[in-house]
Parts: structure tokens; sequence; C-alpha cells
């Protein structure tokens, strides 16, 4: 698709790749501030990937992913990056006075949101060997990075 010159986005010329069952597996495109940086997204499956990558970006996952499955979650990051490569996490994040052990099944019984801990996602990469783990917080949202080292 090619977005007309009056609407804003990253890159005017885009590729969408759609799934049989209609949902959407890939996003083609070129970031042009950079200098038309080829890019690729790919909705998969965290266990079914293979190979390694510069990045990795989760958004809204862990919420969907359970807790039974945070030991093979996290350590995708860890096994998937290239050396030097970057992890990024947006998720959601317990801010109230009360621990989230608390405010967790009030909320999740409510919304379906699991709130977590404000340490507990940077925690886990760094349980996993990421480096350089910083977190920025807004609302009840968490953005999480951390970088696997270079050697």
């Amino acid at each position: 698709m090619t977005f007309p010159d009056h609407i804003k986005s990253h890159t005017r010329q885009q590729t969408l790749c759609f799934g049989p069952d209609g949902l959407l597996r890939r996003h083609d495109f070129t970031i042009d501030l950079l200098g038309a940086v080829p890019s690729q997204l790919d909705a998969t499956d965290y266990r079914d990937v293979d190979g390694t990558y510069d990045a990795i970006c989760s958004v809204e996952m862990l919420e969907a992913v359970g807790e039974r499955y945070w030991d093979t979650y996290f350590a995708a990051p860890a096994q998937q990056l290239a050396p030097g490569g970057r992890v990024a996490l947006l998720s959601s994040l317990n801010r109230g006075p009360l621990p989230a052990a608390i405010t967790r099944p009030l909320v999740r019984s409510l919304t379906g949101v699991r709130l977590f801990d404000r340490n507990e996602l940077t925690r886990a990469l760094t349980a996993r060997g990421l480096i350089d783990v910083q977190q920025r917080v807004s609302g009840l949202a968490q953005f999480v990075a951390a970088r696997k080292p270079a050697t």
C-alpha cells in the first residue's frame, strides 16, 4: 500500500502480508528517516522463531503468554538476539500503593489484564544475561529495553 502525502507515516510505501486466517503475519517497510533502511516486522509465535536478530520487540505479549511459560518467553531474546542486539518490551505496570500481588486478582477479573511489579521485567532480563537494562514508566505502562552483550 502507498500512503498519500497528507497522511503522516514513517514511510509511504508499506507491504502487509496476511495469513490464511486473515491475521497480519508480516509488515515490510523502509524507514525513510534513516535513509530508506529496509525493515520487517514479523507477527510470529516466539517459540517458532529460528535465527538471530538485531532487535526484538514485544508489545503487550506478556499478558497473553501466561506465567507458566515465562521462562521460555524470557529465554527467547537471550537466545535469538545477535551479539549487541536489543530487546524492547511494552507491558502493564502496577503503580498503586498496594503491591501487585494484592491488586492483580481484582484488575485481572475486571479487565483481563495482568499487572506486573515494577522490577519484575527488569529482573527477568538481567537474570538471563542481558545488560544495559532500562525502564521507562508512563501511567500503567512500562517500556523495558536491554541489550545482549557484544561478546
